[in-house]
C-alpha cells in the first residue's frame, strides 16, 4: 500500500484512511501506540475472535485455550 497523507487535529486525533483501516483490520477500540525515532507505530491487538453477523467466530482457524473461552464467555455476559 502506498503512503497516504492524512490530518491530525489540535487534540492529537489522527484520521486513519479507510483503506488502511480495512487492510489491517483496525476498528474502534484500543490499539497499542509507540514511538521509534521519527515514526509512530500503531499496532492492532490480535484476537482469535471476530464478530460476523452478530456471532463470535474464530479468525483464520485459530484455536482457543480454556482461558480464552472463559474470557469470551464472561465478556459476552457483561
Amino acid at each position: 500500500m502506498d503512503a497516504m497523507i492524512t490530518t491530525m487535529d489540535r487534540a492529537g486525533r489522527l484520521v486513519v484512511p479507510k483503506a488502511v483501516r480495512d487492510a489491517v483490520g483496525l476498528a474502534a477500540g484500543e490499539v497499542q501506540v509507540e514511538a521509534s525515532g521519527g515514526a509512530v507505530m500503531i499496532t492492532v491487538p490480535a484476537s482469535p475472535l471476530v464478530k460476523r453477523r452478530g456471532l463470535l467466530m474464530l479468525a483464520n482457524g485459530a484455536g482457543l485455550g480454556d482461558e480464552q473461552v472463559r474470557a469470551a464467555r464472561l465478556d459476552g455476559q457483561r
